[in-house]
């Protein structure tokens, strides 16, 4: 059976507006109301109206341009009450970096914007982004405690990095947490360890939303009873609290989020890696030599991207009905943190 190909004409006609009023109420444009938006997209989906997708691509690009030469610009935004800090954290440095270099290849520009410089409020940060003409939002990670931010949402494409923004809830782009869980524990069995714990601040999976205990309970869950080791999750991180947990369970590899965890436990008198392994969750150059998985932000700064741009080409504005995760994943970096085991245990057989 032939299938008839519905134009954007048949759907103008059938809807009694012209064809550009169509294409506009297709993108969501705000220059038609919602109303007669909704009806032109209720008669195009009943008739069976599919947009070409190379005309779509082309028609996508040729919006993103900007006249003069211009860019159109997302600003990456940060809330730290010193406005320096955010460069403080590496995370945010790559993902900055990999937001402006995916926004280039797409024909945008992307600048950073502070929300607590002096002066600085709600109402005028709206004024500011408003008269620049910002197209788009990314929300950098945010402090803790994370700040209220009120922004003009309805004005802005917007994305979050992280989950440490916790309302309004928008798109996000995110590690998967639980992938790189997964990767720490797959690779440190490879190497040989057999009891592998894992010892964080409460705080630190709070802001992954709880994802860090969820993604090593269920490797826990498939380990042998042999191999389980309790949790130390806790808000009282200091040594002496790592230390008993230590000497009690007594793991021969550890994954964490502060690099102190590896002196604490040389300090203990065990021998790092041959006695203890130490992997970090988040691998990122500044813990130099530690074994652990590089998250990769670079990416999801990337990714942030993608998510505001789409809706820019969509015509889509403001806290979504059903937000989206889009997770980049990790990757194992070996140091000198971590040993393999399996020559010397098969030595001993």
């Amino acid at each position: 059976m032939k299938l008839v190909k519905i134009s954007m004409r048949a759907v103008a006609e059938k809807a009694g507006v012209s064809s550009m009023t169509v294409s506009r109420a297709l993108r969501n444009h705000p220059s038609l109301p919602e109303s007669t938006r909704r009806r032109i997209q209720k008669i195009a989906d009943e008739m069976g109206y599919r947009p070409n997708p190379m005309v779509s691509t082309l028609m996508a690009q040729l919006r993103g341009v900007r006249p003069h030469g211009g860019f159109a610009t997302i600003c990456f935004v940060t809330a730290y009450p010193d406005p320096a800090h955010w460069k403080d954290l590496s995370l945010n440095v790559h993902a900055f970096q990999g937001a402006r270099m995916r926004a280039d290849a797409l024909g945008y520009g992307v600048e950073h914007f502070c929300l607590t410089e002096p002066g600085m409020t709600d109402q005028r940060a709206n004024k500011i982004l408003h008269g620049r003409g910002v197209a788009g939002l990314i929300i950098a990670p945010l402090p803790e405690p994370p700040p209220q931010i009120n922004l003009a949402w309805d004005w802005f494409a917007c994305a979050a990095i992280g989950y440490s923004m916790k309302a309004p809830v928008l798109h996000r782009a995110v590690n998967d947490q639980l992938a790189t869980v997964s990767t720490a524990c797959r690779s440190l069995s490879e190497l040989g360890y057999k009891r592998i714990g894992l010892a964080i601040q409460a705080s630190d999976d709070e802001r992954v939303n709880r994802r860090w205990v969820a993604g090593f309970s269920a490797e826990q869950f498939y380990a042998p009873a042999s191999g389980r080791v309790p949790i130390l999750m806790t808000s009282d991180w200091q040594k002496r609290t790592f230390s008993k947990w230590l000497h009690k369970h007594r793991p021969d590899a550890i994954l964490c989020l502060d690099s102190s965890v590896k002196n604490w436990v040389e300090e203990e008198g065990f021998s790092v890696p041959t006695e203890v392994g130490v992997a970090s969750l988040h691998s990122d150059g500044s813990n130099i030599g530690l074994s652990g998985v590089a998250q990769h932000y670079e990416r999801v700064g990337e990714l942030a991207v993608d998510i505001v741009v789409e809706q820019i080409h969509k015509n889509e504005r403001g806290i979504p009905k059903a937000p989206k995760v889009v997770m980049a994943g990790g990757e194992w970096i070996m140091g000198n943190s971590t040993i393999s085991h399996i020559r010397e245990r098969s030595a001993r057989a």
